[in-house]
């Protein structure tokens, strides 16, 4: 199956797709066709040895005391945009926010 993690604020969405070649280019062949999507950039597209993200995660970068955190660690002073990072950044700064926001979300819902 495909994992990976959708980081978004009221400006940008980035995504991080991971999986099967074809089963991440069909995904994102659907994602293309939407209209909802626009401008469109696909930073970089590479074989990896593992998967950063053993499933599906995904975290708001708004206003929360994780999002100003992670967004600092990252110098992205006017929050975030993935226009101002690389593959490389932009893959970091979602791994990240989800691990933070999953951390922040089981001291907060005992499991």
């Amino acid at each position: 199956g495909i994992t990976g993690g959708l980081m978004f604020n009221r400006d940008y969405f980035g995504q991080v797709l991971e999986g099967d070649r074809s089963a991440v280019s069909e995904l994102f062949c659907r994602i293309a066709r939407d209209p909802r999507h626009r401008n469109i950039v696909i930073v970089e597209a590479s074989a990896v040895d593992r998967r950063l993200f053993q499933r599906w995660s995904m975290g708001l970068a708004e206003k929360t005391e994780t999002a100003e955190k992670v967004n600092s660690n990252f110098g992205l002073d006017r929050g975030f945009d993935p226009s101002r990072m690389d593959a490389c950044n932009f893959s970091s700064y979602i791994l990240e926010m989800v691990t933070l926001e999953e951390q922040l979300v089981s001291v907060l819902i005992p499991t």
